[in-house]
């Protein structure tokens, strides 16, 4: 009789032995299963969690002067200055196209003037008493430095052809002067330069 029971108690322990193997070889099975997935879903690109998609940059800007609606508006992040005059209905006849640089990139709440072609004009929309800066400094009035093509600055005593150009072209690559004083930034303006032209222009 005991050795019945003693077979019994073998048979049932191999079986829950059995039994135990069986579950932990399901576990691994299962868990290279997940890590087999989970490469080929990274070799295929794929991600196995979603980031959040960001919503593209807005900026806004205010666009006058020689443009045949002056006004504000809305532009995509990296948006050139040639899509803003788009929006604004393109330039006038009068606009002078060498006044700044259509290829440059906007920026969030600035203030672009299109010059015009006529001089001692006042460009529409800037600040009350500036001028385009397409004048004569015999006539009295001030050169803006922010808005003038190569020919009014070249109005200015001491300022070629070569320092005119160079100052549009720090004023399409750095935006706008905030003081006259910025103006000697540009190079080969130094004081004695600047001493010239400071009663003169304006911005």
């Amino acid at each position: 009789m005991k050795t019945k029971q003693i077979k019994l108690l073998v048979i049932i322990a191999s079986v829950a032995v059995a039994g135990i193997f069986a579950f932990q070889r399901s576990k691994v099975s299962d868990a290279s299963d997940e890590l087999m997935i989970g490469e080929r879903m990274e070799e295929s690109g794929e991600s196995i969690s979603s980031e959040p998609v960001t919503a593209p940059v807005e900026l806004t800007a205010y666009i006058c002067g020689e443009v045949r609606s002056p006004g504000v508006y809305k532009v995509g992040s990296g948006a050139r200055i040639s899509e803003l005059v788009d929006k604004a209905g393109g330039m006038t006849e009068d606009a002078d196209l060498t006044s700044i640089n259509l290829a440059r990139e906007v920026t969030d709440g600035e203030q672009i003037i299109i010059g015009s072609v006529k001089g001692g004009q006042v460009v529409s929309g800037s600040e009350p008493g500036s001028t385009s800066g397409t004048g004569d400094t015999s006539t009295g009035k001030l050169i803006n430095i922010n808005t003038a093509d190569k020919t009014a600055l070249m109005t200015l005593p001491g300022i070629g052809e070569v320092r005119a150009e160079a100052i549009i072209s720090y004023r399409d690559s750095n935006g706008l002067f905030k003081k006259k004083e910025d103006i000697k930034k540009v190079s080969g303006i130094k004081d004695g330069s600047y001493d010239k032209i400071k009663d003169l222009i304006t911005v």
